[in-house]
């Protein structure tokens, strides 16, 4: 058969031509989906590697200003230790090694580093660098892609047949009336208040302690969010999440919750050392909140000053009387960085004395010395 013979042949069917371009561009389109990495993939590992320079750089400020080797390099070994990193170390201005744990010499692609500078006052000190393992920005290729690429050349063909098949009954359909038919509304998104805990000292512990804290404390989280009739659970990096909606005043009981659980957590577990941040959100019913707001959320949190709750320009907006609380501005140069929480923070010192009371005899009665286990009142 000569070429001329299959040009008389598209020319006759152009129908024939256009499929065969759809197929292919579906094979094409197919194997590159397939075949390279998914951006939310590599967005969730750039995400951990920002989180952990700057928890890392949050961490060994203390040990900076000393300095304190000895305590850097137990930070640096403690990450490095991870899964998925390489290497971390904190380094001078001009360059220069202060200490360093894991594989930090060798040359690596820039975009598998994260630094994040240490800063007293305005003068910056000090950089933490952390190096993630190059698998964990390319994957490898697993079974799956190999099934789903087999499937795809298979049912090429079938796809032939079917936009054929289509074609013929867009033809036989031509003078039928065509009828519309309306979707149901999106569902309408509500307002929900999450109190999102960070583990601020987690690098101070081993991997397997870590996890046998996070394992104790979780409970405690439920129960507290039972109690202001909420929901709780955890997220990656040791992270503690509660969530309120659809609820009368539900960012005062966020607070009270925040509260009764971090008063918990420092008379029960004084070694473990949490900071808790307060945000307003808004999420369709039953979804999950964004991952990439939850790490902000975290990193957040670590602004927090001890003993005190930070709080997101959205939350203050919708507390009511926030004269029951203790409340002044927060002004830090990370604040700029957090692409997913706008305006400025607010930082939330202690409830008035009625309040406090009352979670005074909260946190009695979850730690067995009382019997009260009324909820602050809104009122």
């Amino acid at each position: 058969m000569t070429l001329a013979f299959w040009s008389d042949l598209v020319k006759r069917q152009q129908l024939t031509g256009w499929i065969c371009f759809a197929c292919a561009a579906v094979v094409l389109a197919g194997f590159s989906f397939i075949w390279s990495s998914t951006s939310p993939e590599r967005a969730r590992t750039e995400a951990f590697g920002r989180t952990l320079a700057d928890t890392l750089a949050m961490q060994g400020l203390e040990y900076v200003r000393g300095p304190d080797s000895v305590h850097l390099f137990l930070l640096t070994n403690r990450v490095a230790e991870l899964d998925g990193v390489q290497g971390a170390g904190f380094y001078s201005m001009d360059g220069q090694s202060l200490v360093e744990s894991g594989d930090m010499v060798t040359a690596a692609d820039a975009r598998r580093e994260f630094s994040m500078p240490l800063a007293i006052g305005p003068e910056r000190v000090a950089i933490a660098r952390v190096r993630l393992a190059e698998e964990a920005f390319s994957p490898p290729m697993s079974s799956r892609q190999w099934i789903a690429t087999l499937s795809l050349l298979l049912l090429t063909p079938f796809l032939a047949m079917l936009l054929a098949e289509l074609n013929v009954i867009r033809l036989h359909r031509k003078t039928l009336p065509i009828i519309e038919v309306e979707e149901g509304p999106e569902p309408e998104q509500q307002a929900r208040c999450l109190v999102v805990g960070n583990f601020h000292n987690q690098f101070s512990f081993p991997g397997d302690v870590r996890r046998t804290i996070q394992e104790r404390i979780l409970p405690k989280a439920q129960e507290v969010a039972v109690m202001y009739h909420g929901t709780a659970r955890t997220f990656s990096a040791g992270g503690l999440l509660l969530e309120f909606e659809a609820i009368d005043d539900a960012s005062f009981q966020a607070v009270c919750a925040a509260r009764l659980l971090a008063d918990v957590l420092d008379q029960s577990d004084p070694d473990v050392e949490y900071r808790f941040s307060l945000h307003r959100v808004m999420v369709s019913p039953k979804r999950e909140v964004r991952a990439e707001l939850l790490a902000d959320a975290a990193l957040f949190a670590t602004l927090a000053p001890e003993d005190t709750l930070i709080a997101s320009h959205d939350f203050m907006t919708a507390l009511e009387r926030p004269e029951r609380f203790d409340i002044e501005a927060v002004d830090h140069p990370m604040l700029d960085d957090i692409n997913t929480i706008s305006g400025p923070a607010y930082c939330i010192r202690a409830l008035n004395d009625t309040q406090a009371a009352l979670l005074e005899r909260q946190v009695d009665a979850m730690l067995g010395l009382g019997h009260s286990t009324e909820i602050a009142s809104t009122r």
